[in-house]
């Protein structure tokens, strides 16, 4: 009873406050319509993902229980948040259930706000998520519940997209995340009544510029925020997906068999669904093809850009921050790179990247200085030495020396398997069928562990 009284007093505005019938049928009418026209917008710029890893993280619990004032930098100085009545809180009432953080001890609510609740990025984002919660049952209250409501603007102002959503739960916070066409500035929370008060915790968001995903999700098929192993059989064509938690595999699952005379080139989520597809390339056309995936089960498939004969393509990000990973071309006789610039499965520009020094090759892309911005990581078989040169866009600004790969093992590729929002090294011994994966800070080796033997007549091809 003391901490019903206790959390009462935070919300002691609930208490006889009654509305007009009239007015509430008016408000009504006008979310009705809002959604209509919100849903719209949605189909053209903002599409629903699962929950990602994403460049930048908020957990709040650095924070401590405290205030939170209007302007305070979040998600690693890439924005800031406002509004009014913010704190850093344990749990918070929503009507009848109890709001529970989503990743901790700690979240972030606004009790009975007067006004909107904005999250403006310093640098635009072209994907942003966050668990919400607010009130339930807000009848004994003397009102009904009151939705959510989300809209997003893009760096002139002009709304690219919204969604509304009531929460309906038992306190366990509501994952709404989202990937934007055109990149986005400004998040603004609003209620539909003007007045009800929110829980948000785990804010993830992906910076224009960034790969896919800065963490797992890139190779992540059963949306559990660890990347996963793809394994193929060149004898039968077959494909693989082995589920791991972090270097352990937990389970598998049967994936699409490949055509005779087609190759695994990369894999990415192209029609952005929030799964990871395969892209399929023809050594004799030179043709790819994309294989839409749900989990590791085929849905349907279609054409990609046709490949000139002397290039290979051996990586795919987003390198333009529109949402879409672009392709990384590679031309042996030359060492030329270039990068195409992607819609969905649509080529719609290029531009030169940097030329690999002799002897090395393109393992992969990811982000190692958190710059948001995908890099090259290069290695050397000869002497197993490996390098990873820091992009801005498609331009080289730095390069530095990673760790040296032990004899008999190669360099598969990189994916965050630790959680740590930190690329880590894959390595693969063909004569032991071993894995291992090293985990690293930037360049720095941090710590190493085994990962899964493969089976006889198996090898891992990504990540």
């Amino acid at each position: 009873m003391k901490q019903w009284l206790e959390l009462a007093q935070k919300r002691s505005l609930f208490i006889l406050r009654f509305r007009v019938a009239s007015f509430r049928l008016l408000r009504a009418i006008s979310f009705l319509l809002l959604a209509k026209t919100c849903l719209t917008c949605a189909l053209a710029q903002v599409t629903s993902v699962p929950p990602f890893v994403g460049s930048h993280s908020e957990t709040w619990e650095h924070f401590g229980q405290t205030d939170l004032p209007a302007g305070t930098s979040i998600l690693g100085g890439i924005a800031t948040i406002s509004g009014n009545h913010m704190v850093i809180e344990r749990t918070f009432q929503m009507c009848t259930v109890f709001a529970r953080p989503s990743d901790g001890v700690l979240l972030m609510d606004s009790d009975r706000p007067s006004g909107p609740m904005t999250i403006h990025f310093s640098q635009p984002v072209t994907a942003f998520g966050a668990y919400w919660g607010s009130g339930l049952h807000c009848g004994v209250f003397g009102f009904p519940d009151s939705p959510s409501i989300l809209t997003f603007q893009d760096l002139n102002g002009n709304v690219v997209g919204t969604d509304s959503f009531l929460y309906r739960g038992d306190g366990t916070l509501m994952w709404r995340g989202y990937r934007f066409g055109t990149p986005v500035k400004t998040i603004t929370r609003r209620a539909g009544d003007g007045e009800e008060g929110v829980a948000v915790d785990g804010l993830r968001a992906i910076v224009a510029g960034s790969p896919l995903s800065a963490g797992a999700t890139q190779f992540d098929f059963n949306n559990d925020d660890h990347p996963d192993f793809v394994l193929y059989n060149a004898a039968t064509g077959r494909t693989v997906v082995w589920y791991m938690n972090n270097n352990i595999h937990l389970a598998s699952h049967n994936g699409p068999t490949l055509p005779s005379g087609w190759s695994m080139a990369a894999v990415a989520d192209f029609n952005g669904d929030g799964h990871p597809d395969y892209l399929l390339y023809n050594a004799s056309t030179h043709d790819t093809v994309i294989w839409y995936l749900v989990g590791a089960t085929f849905l349907s498939g279609n054409h990609g850009p046709h490949v000139p004969s002397d290039w290979q393509v051996v990586a795919a990000s987003d390198f333009d921050g529109n949402g879409s990973p672009d392709l990384v071309l590679y031309r042996p006789s030359t060492r030329k790179t270039v990068i195409w610039y992607m819609n969905k499965n649509e080529r719609v520009g290029g531009a030169a990247g940097p030329t690999i020094v002799s002897g090395w090759s393109v393992v992969t892309t990811a982000d190692f200085d958190e710059d948001g911005h995908p890099d090259y990581l290069l290695f050397k078989p000869s002497t197993g030495q490996s390098v990873i040169w820091y992009l801005s866009g498609v331009t080289r600004s730095s390069s530095r020396s990673g760790p040296t790969i032990p004899t008999g093992y190669v360099l598969v590729g990189a994916a965050d398997f630790d959680g740590n929002d930190r690329p880590d090294y894959v390595l693969y011994n063909s004569s032991t069928q071993q894995t291992a994966i090293w985990y690293l800070n930037n360049n720095v080796i941090g710590a190493h562990l085994a990962g899964p033997t493969l089976p006889n007549s198996w090898s891992l091809i990504v990540p």
